[in-house]
């Protein structure tokens, strides 16, 4: 460094030796435009940050930042490690295009809100952030079966996907406390992942598929051929998820 530059940072006080800055310890953070009703969330506590505010501590790792207006803003972390380790989906900030319902798990409790128009996530028990998921409440086209391709294809066309089967089971088991209809009269495609499947003298690609026919229950699964040995794929109807 040139001796000129690091006079001026010297008489800046910006200039600091290597051992004395390995000592120093950043006690406090100065937040000074924040708006009204901002407040740093998870680790059972909130702490409300208007205006100006020192906080000392740690910023949650296992949540983020929660606005005003109810939006979640998560850390790096969260993305990485989910608060639970192992299921880490959000509920999105979206207007789903259907009706739809939300499921979500805070306060130590297992939440859900209803919709049974196309309307934003925003309010009401499950808010943008929240770990849950949301589900269109019906089959899509009135239960007119597709292809895996095909269904995966329209989720995606509205910026959704197929549910997963831990999603799809959990719906499935409470659809009437969650206002899901139609998820045991049939099967349908519950998992954006395809593999290489069997049985007996066929052999293909297969898809998860959950339901049942004549009124089964939600234990009924296998899967779905996108293509197999012998003869073309096997349609199921489908709804979407995020």
């Amino acid at each position: 460094m040139p001796r000129s530059a690091l006079a001026l940072l010297t008489a800046l006080g910006l200039f600091v030796g290597s051992s004395a800055l390995a000592q120093q310890e950043i006690t406090s953070i100065p937040f000074e435009s924040i708006p009204a009703g901002t407040s740093l969330v998870g680790g059972g506590s909130s702490i409300l940050l208007d205006g100006y505010a020192d906080v000392n501590g740690e910023v949650s790792t296992t949540e983020g930042v929660r606005f005003g207006d109810g939006t979640l803003q998560v850390t790096a972390a969260v993305s990485n490690a989910s608060a639970n380790g192992l299921y880490g989906n959000r509920i999105p900030d979206i207007t789903p295009p259907n009706a739809y319902s939300e499921v979500c798990f805070k306060a130590g409790s297992t939440m859900s809100d209803v919709h049974s128009v196309s309307e934003p996530t925003a309010g009401g028990n499950c808010l943008p952030g929240d770990i849950g998921w949301i589900i269109e409440r019906d089959e899509r086209d009135s239960g007119t079966s597709a292809s895996w391709e095909e269904a995966r294809a329209s989720c995606l066309q509205d910026g959704l996907r197929l549910p997963e089967p831990f999603e799809f089971y959990f719906t499935c088991t409470n659809a009437v406390a969650f206002g899901i209809l139609d998820l045991t009269d049939d099967f349908e495609w519950s998992s954006n992942l395809a593999f290489p499947a069997s049985t007996g003298s066929t052999s293909g690609i297969g898809s998860p598929i959950i339901g049942g026919t004549g009124g089964a229950s939600c234990d009924r699964g296998t899967f779905g051929w996108l293509g197999r040995s012998g003869g073309a794929g096997i349609p199921n109807p489908f709804r979407c998820a995020l």
